[in-house]
């Protein structure tokens, strides 16, 4: 994996600093390393590269040792430092040796590639999927227990990245809004994902009362939640410990028209006609 074009993007929601005097890298030409705590991409090089014939050799050499790089991360809250593995695309959980709510804080290492660029994203444990056409908004459930404060708006085939806050809480609910509609009346509780790999779950956002469409049916949502099993810390071994939860939002039902034809459907208590044309 070519590791001279490398990006470190921080979405924990928590100050976190760059131990570079310690890693494989270094700050590249035009970066900086205050970007790291603003939601922005720091770019990052290696501090020496191979000349490329010495490369070249042991791209050839089968039997030559695959070179380990690191970088060296400082989570403030927590004053925990984790060394990081940055030598193929994975996923990877991390302790962060702190506990609060019963609740025992890690994060996920997520590597990825491409074209010729390494992504190293510093997230927790929790991702939200929208596969709906509208933007979805995110809540949490806080500590008072009867506030909910938004996390953030997933775009349209989008990906949202929980904040530790937003997952490490007494209740573990999540709850989701449409434009237009009221939050789902019940939440989906994400920590049951632990003792069940799969848990579906459709939720209703009712209709806002002040709106001029207060006769419509509710918003229905299928959340689809499933475990996924990463690489613990600096090891190849997959532990209890080691997983990450990833919730899909889907309408509740799909209609695909596949006849050589169009199709006109009417929805209950819908006035509105629906064109579906051919596939």
């Amino acid at each position: 994996m070519c590791l001279r074009d490398t990006l470190v993007l921080n979405e924990i929601g928590e100050d976190i600093t760059l131990l570079l005097e310690d890693s494989s890298f270094k700050i590249a030409e035009g970066g900086s390393l205050e970007d790291i705590n603003r939601s922005a991409a720091v770019p990052l090089v290696l501090k020496s590269t191979p000349p490329t014939a010495i490369q070249l050799g042991k791209e050839l050499n089968r039997n030559a040792q695959e070179i380990n790089y690191f970088l060296q991360i400082q989570v403030n809250k927590t004053n925990c430092q984790l060394s990081l593995p940055v030598i193929r695309a994975d996923k990877r959980f991390f302790m962060l040796n702190y506990v609060k709510d019963n609740n025992n804080w890690g994060l996920i290492s997520d590597v990825k590639v491409d074209e010729g660029v390494t992504l190293v994203t510093l997230r927790s444990i929790l991702q939200v999927y929208n596969h709906f056409s509208v933007p979805v908004e995110v809540y949490y459930m806080t500590v008072r227990g009867n506030e909910l404060e938004l996390v953030g708006s997933v775009e349209p085939n989008g990906t949202l990245n929980l904040p530790l806050k937003a997952v490490y809480t007494p209740t573990s609910e999540l709850f989701f809004g449409i434009s237009g509609y009221s939050v789902t009346t019940s939440p989906y509780i994400w920590k049951n994902l632990q003792t069940n790999m799969n848990i579906v779950k459709i939720l209703q956002c009712p209709v806002v009362q002040t709106s001029v469409d207060s006769d419509k049916s509710p918003f229905l949502i299928k959340a689809i939640g499933e475990m996924e099993q990463v690489y613990y810390e600096n090891t190849t071994r997959h532990t209890m410990a080691s997983t990450c939860y990833n919730i899909h939002l889907r309408p509740a039902a799909i209609f695909k028209n596949f006849l050589p034809l169009t199709i006109i459907v009417c929805v209950d208590e819908l006035a509105e006609e629906i064109e579906v044309k051919k596939r």
